[in-house]
């Protein structure tokens, strides 16, 4: 099931984070040497057969997602 849904981890705490603009599922989400996160591929359905191409972009200072590069 592709979920848009995010969560914020920290040693601390695990909270909600902000709604991808995609549902994914297969993705991947790299950490960046700037802080951001980039979510990166995946797929818009269950049996990973619509492949996705587009990539998002998470600011942790602004706690938005956009679109990606």
């Amino acid at each position: 099931q592709p979920l848009a849904t995010t969560y914020l981890v920290s040693p601390s705490a695990v909270r909600s984070g902000p709604t991808l603009k995609q549902a994914r599922v297969g993705h991947s989400a790299t950490l960046l040497t700037t802080g951001e996160v980039l979510v990166a591929g995946g797929a818009s359905d269950a049996a990973i057969s619509s492949a996705l191409g587009s990539t998002e972009l998470f600011d942790p200072v602004t706690g938005t997602v956009a679109s990606g590069p």
